[in-house]
């Protein structure tokens, strides 16, 4: 009921706009969000220890297959099927409808649970743009992705990691944005040496290493001997930790994680119902998985891993494992976080997303001690101290209620920063014309 009254919101606005002459030239947009949300007491700052009986943990009652998500992900699913079902009925909706996005607790829901949401809207809504384009020969807007990454780490590599699997497996493209993304513009070598030990979930820790040796392989990449035997005895000490074995290799461990988003996850039946042997022809469900990646399953080439993978989803004791605090020196990060930063800066600029900031936000959520060290400077184009390629970026005020900002004070507050930085009133008045001219470039809104 509540996405039918959406959707009559929705065309009753547009209506009202098309017929009021004053608003004919006026730019709108309305994004509609997934909301990572943990549960368990979490929203209202009473978390359980160890994020038990939360929706990610496989015990609780709610995840009736004992899948980890089954519940978020089944709520969400009906939530993105309700989308869908309204824009196949009238896909010029989108001139208003501008945009899908992923907030809220950036810790909170990883990426291989909502990406085949993003993947199931947006493929769905891409088949109805083409079937109006061909039989009535009406152009739409494509309906574009935002994500909330990058901003709340504990450690500098756990940034870097939601922000590059946002990309690649939401998938990001050109035109769409990342919110904050202040991992791309923190100095990893001044970030390490203030960091001693740092407690972080055992899981946590592992899929940072995880992802960081995927990078080890690429070619192009500049990552020391000895930070790559460091990584590959940390994977199998941790491996070996959260499944209560003695025989895992890094390489499996690589594997595990790609199988969460190679289609491996609906083989086993996620979320309905854990499967306990290969479907015969296709996959449970191949909705966001291509027929190359279906071949490449890894269901049918190691058992182990088939085992490790339903295990890693359903069993309460490696949830439990993956989820006890463990404490972990950062201080000899530097230099592989400087180097996997650089990767992933290249990547997003490489395909064109827009970084927004938010300044007042940012210094609040992200305990920045003032706005002259916020990382957005080694972020921003044009001053002179680019570290990397140059990224796109605009100017946002997040949530101006709880901040109390409105998005001219961001502005204001950009501008005394950089007269604090010694730039002239001149410098700093062509700087952010220049960020306000990008801004509205990679802009949602259409004329309704």
């Amino acid at each position: 009921n509540d996405q039918l009254a959406l959707f009559q919101y929705l065309d009753d606005t547009l209506a009202t706009l098309r017929r009021d002459a004053d608003w004919r030239n006026v730019e709108c947009g309305l994004v509609l969000h997934f909301l990572k949300v943990r549960g368990s007491g979490i929203d209202r700052g009473l978390p359980s220890s160890d994020d038990l009986n939360n929706n990610a943990d496989p015990s609780l009652p709610a995840n009736t297959a004992r899948f980890r998500w089954q519940d978020y992900y089944q709520r969400n699913q009906s939530r993105a099927d309700a989308l869908v079902h309204a824009l196949e009925h009238d896909v010029t909706r989108l001139k208003l409808l501008r945009g899908i996005d992923v907030c809220r607790d950036e810790h909170g829901v990883p990426t291989w649970v909502v990406a085949p949401l993003f993947h199931r809207v947006r493929r769905r809504v891409e088949r109805a743009m083409a079937r109006v384009y061909t039989d009535r020969g009406i152009v739409c807007p494509p309906l574009r992705t935002t994500a909330h990454v990058g901003e709340d780490f504990v450690h500098l590599a756990t940034g870097l990691r939601y922000m590059d699997e946002a990309m690649v497996h939401l998938p990001l493209k050109v035109g769409d944005r990342i919110g904050h993304g202040l991992a791309l513009g923190t100095d990893p070598l001044d970030w390490a040496k203030r960091q001693h030990c740092l407690l972080m979930p055992r899981e946590d820790r592992w899929l940072d290493l995880v992802w960081e040796r995927v990078w080890h392989g690429r070619q192009g990449t500049r990552f020391s001997s000895s930070r790559k035997t460091y990584v590959e005895d940390q994977l199998t000490q941790l491996s070996n930790e959260i499944f209560g074995e003695n025989d895992w290799l890094p390489s499996q461990a690589v594997q595990l994680w790609k199988m969460l988003y190679d289609g491996s996850i609906r083989e086993l039946g996620f979320p309905n119902r854990l499967l306990t042997s290969p479907p015969v022809g296709r996959p449970t469900s191949s909705a966001h998985v291509s027929p190359e990646l279906q071949r490449r399953s890894s269901w049918r080439e190691s058992p182990k891993l088939r085992s490790a993978l339903a295990r890693y989803l359903t069993s309460g004791s490696v949830y439990r494992r993956c989820r006890e605090v463990i404490w972990v020196d950062a201080s000899d990060d530097g230099p592989a976080i400087a180097e996997l930063q650089r990767c992933v800066r290249k990547c997003y600029a490489e395909n064109g997303i827009t970084i927004e900031v938010n300044p007042i936000s940012n210094l609040m959520v992200g305990d920045l001690t003032d706005l002259t060290t916020h990382p957005l400077w080694r972020l921003a184009p044009g001053l002179d101290q680019e570290y990397g390629e140059t990224l796109r970026m605009c100017v946002g005020s997040d949530d101006p209620l709880p901040f109390a900002t409105t998005l001219p004070e961001e502005y204001q507050f950009l501008y005394d920063s950089l007269l604090l930085a010694d730039r002239s009133h001149a410098a700093a008045r062509v700087w952010l014309d220049e960020i306000r001219d990008m801004g509205l470039e990679s802009r949602f809104t259409q004329p309704v």
